[in-house]
């Protein structure tokens, strides 16, 4: 019997990112990992988190992240899915794209179709997490401005809204992660570790449906 097969979309919250100095927790500290021990042997997860990945947005310094265009040969590499969670939206804030927090959604939104048109598994479930809002740290981060506390506020009902439409769960991560790290972003280690947590009664209870 195969184990059940969980892919992890995201952005440097999902790769492991730390705020402190840069480099990445280690496979026993993000939340990807810790999830992984927490569900068992009975359950695969793979980790598709890329630093600066975008719902869908072109960054024409760093083409590789627009998260919609690599999708689908992750998809079609990772397959076969029983469940994927995305946690995108963080990135899309930044100045450059010049996006407000309705668009965001709808570039989710995107996104999320093409994972439910591409699956192959009518009973694959989707779990649509909204980012924990940035705070105003971030503002030493040339790559945000003033007005992204405030966006990334309100994408949170923007992508409850988003997950209603779609019909999948949603989940908002700052219900479980209290605290960001000193720049404002990203999580501290034991963010990584409330996350794990609550995503493993989360997975297991949907999986049990």
């Amino acid at each position: 019997m195969r184990p059940i097969e969980i892919l992890c979309y995201g952005d440097s919250n999902t790769w492991g990112y730390c705020g402190k100095d840069g480099s990445r927790f280690g496979r026993d500290l993000r939340w990807t990992g810790r999830l992984a021990q927490s569900l068992g042997r009975q359950y695969h997860i793979s980790e598709e988190g890329l630093n600066g990945r975008t719902s869908g947005f072109m960054d024409p310094i760093k083409p590789y992240t627009d998260g919609y265009s690599y999708l689908l040969p992750c998809l079609l590499s990772h397959s076969p899915f029983d469940y994927i969670t995305v946690m995108l939206g963080t990135n899309d804030i930044k100045t450059r794209y010049q996006a407000s927090a309705q668009a965001i959604a709808d570039s989710v939104k995107k996104l999320i179709r093409l994972m439910q048109g591409t699956v192959g598994n009518p009973d694959t479930k989707i779990l649509l997490m909204a980012p924990v809002p940035v705070n105003a740290a971030i503002i030493a981060d040339p790559e945000y401005d003033l007005g992204a506390v405030e966006k990334s506020q309100l994408l949170v009902s923007e992508l409850q809204k988003a997950a209603a439409e779609l019909s999948i769960d949603f989940f908002n991560v700052s219900d479980y992660v209290k605290a960001l790290d000193e720049d404002g972003c990203h999580f501290t280690k034991e963010g990584h570790e409330q996350l794990a947590e609550a995503l493993t009664e989360k997975i297991r209870s949907a999986m049990r449906k």
